[in-house]
C-alpha cells in the first residue's frame, strides 16, 4: 500500500500532467520543466544564507558587467563615426568584454576584509592609446544614460611605467609582463 503523501503526489502529477498536454505541451517536456523546477527548488533549500549571499553578489556584479557593456557597445555603435576620427583608427574590434571590463572592481573581500589585487597587462595598444578609447567611449555613455551616469563607478586608470619591483615577490610573473626580460 502507497503512502498518503505518495498517493497525493501521483495524483497532483497526473492532474497537472493533463491539464499541460491539454494545451500543447509535450509529456517529455513536461517533465523536463517539472524536474529541473523540483531540483531547482531543492538546491535552493539546501545552500546556507552566506552561499545565497555569494551567489547573489556574484550575480549582481556579472549583471553590471553585461548592463555598462551593453551599454558601451550602444554608445560606441551610435557614435562610431566620431570615435574611429579621434582615435585615427577603426576600432570595431576593441569592444570586447573582457577587455573594456578590465580592472572596473579590482578589490576582492576576503574574510570581512578588503584586499587589493595586483594586476599585469600586457603593454602595447592596452596602455595609453587603449585607455584613450576607455574615456571617450565612457563619455558617450555618460551622455547617452544622463542622470543614471552617477552611479557608474569611475574608472582610474595608470600608465605603463618603468618602477622598481621589491624582491619579496613570491609568484613568478610570466616573461610577457617583464620589460627588457628582467
Amino acid at each position: 500500500m502507497a503512502l498518503p503523501n505518495k498517493e497525493l503526489v501521483v495524483q497532483l502529477l497526473e492532474n497537472l500532467k493533463h491539464k499541460c498536454t491539454r494545451k500543447g505541451f509535450r509529456e517529455a517536456d513536461f517533465r523536463a520543466r517539472l524536474h529541473k523546477n523540483f531540483t531547482s527548488q531543492v538546491s535552493k533549500a539546501r545552500k546556507t544564507k552566506e552561499e545565497i549571499k555569494a551567489t547573489n553578489t556574484r550575480l549582481r556584479r556579472a549583471g553590471r558587467a553585461r548592463d555598462n557593456h551593453t551599454h558601451r557597445l550602444l554608445a560606441y555603435t551610435d557614435n562610431k563615426e566620431a570615435i574611429d576620427l579621434q582615435m585615427k583608427r577603426d576600432c570595431d574590434f576593441t569592444m570586447q568584454m573582457a577587455a573594456m571590463s578590465d580592472g572596473e572592481s579590482a578589490d576582492e573581500d576576503f574574510e570581512n576584509c578588503t584586499k587589493s589585487i595586483v594586476k599585469i597587462v600586457r603593454p602595447g595598444w592596452k596602455s595609453d592609446k587603449f585607455n584613450t578609447f576607455i574615456k571617450l567611449v565612457d563619455e558617450y555613455v555618460i551622455e547617452a544614460i544622463g542622470s543614471s551616469a552617477s552611479q557608474m563607478k569611475e574608472r582610474v586608470f595608470t600608465s605603463v611605467s618603468n618602477t622598481a619591483v621589491p624582491d619579496d615577490i613570491t609568484p613568478k610573473f610570466p616573461q610577457w609582463a617583464l620589460r627588457d626580460g628582467y
